[in-house]
């Protein structure tokens, strides 16, 4: 595991690498260093520094000011919100205010049963972003990697920015079936889960999967960003209308990468307002969406959740509740 943050690309700034790559392990996120996380039976959790004996996560936060574990709030992370350096671009963009001396995430290697992460829409950024995929048609017996992250009120505050709650992109609901790999302990973390259809492709006529992301019994297809990128480009013959909405941008490279750098330059300068975006990002996002939408036309998000997720009101001031993990290790002996 890197210990610095810089080893960490975000999507957001690389995005053919959505959604980017993560520890194999639990970790701790403190300001620019990753710091691996163990636990032990009595339900502490104990960062190591590489220097000295392990450190209490909950001696760390109090010494910084911050909230401890149980205080904090369970959010699951499943796409690029593994990568730490996606939180960190996300708490600079986002205007993250700590309410003690520094930044810090404590995450919880988790899996998730009978769900996958699959390609969703396309992003201004430049990529297939990723959603869940709860139907059991695709993903009986498959387990996922996830991770549960520790945020104080501020940090979730942040999330939903960035996962766009107040507009509709993403809604928040808490989802079960989601276990703790150490301890071994079923927890209902809250979980972003996505308004629009997942892609299908009419190629291989199911969803397709990010294979950046570990899964066991996987029973879809799965590839990387650039892989679908192409393939979305060839199967739907966008070949000649994106090469020309693009004109010349970074010509000599392939297609896709060309596309996904271009719409990503596109997306940091309006985000920056530097710009308005060029008319070509624009329809490249209707044309990509509408394909997209037209793919899955029997979604609903209620058949999508049922049995699996609780909507959640974010305008309840009480919508979330602390993790209280320690109880939770009470409750599983």
């Amino acid at each position: 595991m890197s210990a610095n943050i810089d080893f960490w690309k975000p999507a957001r700034k690389f995005p053919l690498t959505y959604p980017g790559l993560c520890p194999d392990d639990s970790f701790l996120l403190l300001d620019n260093n990753i710091l691996p996380l163990t636990a032990e039976d009595s339900g502490a959790f104990f960062a190591h520094t590489g220097t000295s004996e392990p450190v209490a996560v909950d001696r760390i936060l109090e010494d910084l000011n911050l909230p401890p574990i149980d205080e904090r709030i369970a959010v699951l992370a499943y796409g690029a919100n593994r990568n730490p350096a996606t939180l960190k671009i996300k708490f600079e963009n986002y205007r993250y205010q700590s309410p003690g001396h520094a930044i810090a995430v404590p995450m919880l290697k988790a899996y998730i049963k009978n769900a996958d992460v699959a390609a969703s829409g396309f992003h201004g950024q430049g990529y297939f972003f990723g959603d869940l995929l709860l139907d059991i048609k695709y993903t009986n017996l498959t387990e996922t990697e996830t991770w549960v992250m520790l945020l104080d009120h501020d940090q979730l505050r942040v999330m939903n920015d960035s996962e766009n709650i107040k507009t509709g992109m993403y809604t928040l609901c808490d989802i079960n079936q989601v276990m703790l790999c150490n301890p071994d302990i079923a927890v209902t973390p809250l979980c972003y889960i996505g308004t629009d259809p997942l892609f299908v492709s009419k190629h291989h006529h199911t969803p397709i999967a990010f294979s950046t992301v570990r899964a066991s019994n996987r029973n879809i297809p799965a590839k990387t960003t650039s892989e679908l990128i192409d393939h979305f480009i060839q199967v739907y013959d966008l070949n000649d209308k994106i090469a020309s909405l693009i004109n010349n941008h970074n010509e000599d490279a392939p297609l896709y990468k060309r596309l996904s750098s271009y719409m990503n330059n596109n997306w940091w300068k309006e985000f920056n307002k530097q710009h308005t975006a060029h008319k070509g990002y624009k329809k490249i996002l209707k044309l990509f969406n509408a394909i997209i939408k037209a793919s899955n036309r029997t979604y609903s998000l209620q058949e999508k959740i049922k049995d699996r997720c609780r909507l959640i009101d974010t305008r309840d001031p009480h919508y979330y509740r602390p993790f209280e993990y320690k109880n939770l290790i009470n409750i599983s002996r």
